[in-house]
């Protein structure tokens, strides 16, 4: 005679709310260096345009603060990255993640 099999069942929702849960931290941090990329690199930018702009686009004054406007630019990104993480890790923690319908 074959024994009977005991299945164990779960909320079907239970696994996938797990997953984002897991998932959320790493989306985090991936969100801020991206925000961190995005802002240093226009800071980089707005700075080279302004100088080239305000010494007639002239090259000469470029190589004496290129560090200046990387420093400037990782500074601006760092803060950047940091602000809008903060806020998005906040609203998740108060509002949770929003709802999404899968079966579309």
């Amino acid at each position: 005679m074959s024994e009977p099999v005991t299945l164990i069942s779960q909320a079907p929702g239970t696994d996938s709310a797990n997953a984002n849960r897991n998932l959320r931290w790493p989306r985090l941090v991936a969100n801020s260096i991206w925000m961190v990329i995005y802002f240093g690199l226009g800071s980089l930018a707005n700075d080279l345009i302004r100088s080239l702009w305000n010494h007639n686009l002239t090259t000469s004054f470029l190589s004496a603060r290129v560090f200046l406007w990387f420093g400037k630019a990782l500074a601006i990104g760092l803060l950047a990255g940091l602000v809008t993480g903060f806020s998005t890790w906040l609203a998740q923690e108060l509002f949770g993640r929003p709802k999404t319908n899968s079966s579309q």
